[in-house]
């Protein structure tokens, strides 16, 4: 997997562990994959490796909007979730 488009933009080092994101479309998000608006308009499902009783925060960005060749908008967030418990996304705020 190469992070080298996201780190330091978007994080500082590159995480020790992956989240695994999964749409009802049956797409799931690979790095350096492109989706369409239609194959991601309904909440994902996402999972990762977590301490059930820690509290995450979970944020979806698009790093390079609004594409790849031409990134002016820059960070777009589309998604934030805080206080979740574990990895249960639908219990948190």
């Amino acid at each position: 997997m190469d992070f080298a488009s996201i780190i330091p933009d978007v994080i500082d080092t590159r995480p020790t562990g992956l989240v695994e994101v999964s749409y009802s479309s049956g797409v799931k998000v690979e790095a350096g994959k492109e989706l369409t608006p239609t194959q991601v308009k309904d909440q994902p499902e996402v999972t990762w490796k977590a301490d059930s009783d820690a509290l995450y925060t979970l944020i979806m960005v698009d790093p390079d909007a609004p594409s790849r060749a031409e990134p002016t908008a820059g960070e777009i967030l589309h998604w934030l979730v805080v206080n979740v418990p574990g990895n249960n996304v639908t219990n948190g705020q």
